[in-house]
């Protein structure tokens, strides 16, 4: 005998629909990141420095701003 859960079914469907556009916006987000770490590949090799301002980095939300801004700086003091 096969006893069936609709509504259980449907709401842990919802939990995993919307689990799944969380990784696309992380792939938009890590794709955005190598376009920076390009752009500021570039800006290495024809300045030799980096000196990056907020406003130049096209990100999504301002937590990720931060992140790009701290891996760049961090990179910055390694070399």
């Amino acid at each position: 005998m096969q006893v069936e859960f609709p509504l259980l079914e449907s709401r842990f469907g919802g939990i995993n629909g919307e689990v799944g556009e969380i990784p696309s916006q992380f792939g938009e987000n890590r794709a955005q990141f190598g376009e920076i770490r390009a752009q500021f590949g570039e800006m290495q090799s024809k300045f030799g420095e980096i000196n990056p301002k907020v406003g130049e980095i096209p990100a999504t939300n301002h937590l990720f701003q931060k992140k790009v801004i701290f891996y760049v700086m961090t990179f910055a003091k390694l070399k």
